[in-house]
């Protein structure tokens, strides 16, 4: 899901957009109850409502706590990129 791009983005809508492809994004659309749609930019825009308002509360409130040291791995990261082998030797397993 990572790429050697810029990771400076105006919008979220244009991080998902130009990061993302279509398969990932709809794994990232699978986390959300509801139903999601099957274009790319439909995609992008629902995910962005999702996490509107307390949305992004809400769906932080929703991981667990292995799920939410991956988020804070990546956050903190001097690339936002997940390095899965450098997780699963600190905390001893991967996040689902």
């Amino acid at each position: 899901m990572a790429s050697n791009r810029d990771s400076s983005f105006g919008t979220l809508a244009e991080a998902l957009d130009i990061s993302l492809t279509v398969g990932g994004l709809k794994k990232l659309a699978a986390l959300f109850p509801g139903r999601s749609p099957a274009r790319k930019d439909e995609l992008v825009a629902y995910i962005v409502g999702k996490l509107a308002g307390d949305g992004l509360r809400a769906a932080w409130e929703r991981l667990d706590d292995l799920q939410r040291a991956a988020v804070a791995e990546v956050v903190h990261a001097p690339h936002p990129v997940f390095e899965r082998a450098r997780f699963r030797a600190k905390y001893g397993a991967d996040p689902t």
